[in-house]
């Protein structure tokens, strides 16, 4: 397994809703960024290709 080396990741919204519709969408848009950044992890750990 090859050294580990820092990671980095960006994920972006554009959002054009209401602006009482940013608390909500940003609880959603974390919860499904956490999702995906977790995903990669595990494949990480495992060893495999995300």
């Amino acid at each position: 397994m090859p050294p580990a080396a820092p990671v980095t990741s960006c994920c972006t919204v554009n959002w054009h809703g209401p602006d009482d519709g940013v608390a909500p969408m940003f609880a959603a848009y974390r919860g499904a960024v956490a999702g995906v950044l977790g995903a990669v992890a595990e494949q990480v750990r495992l060893g495999g290709h995300a």
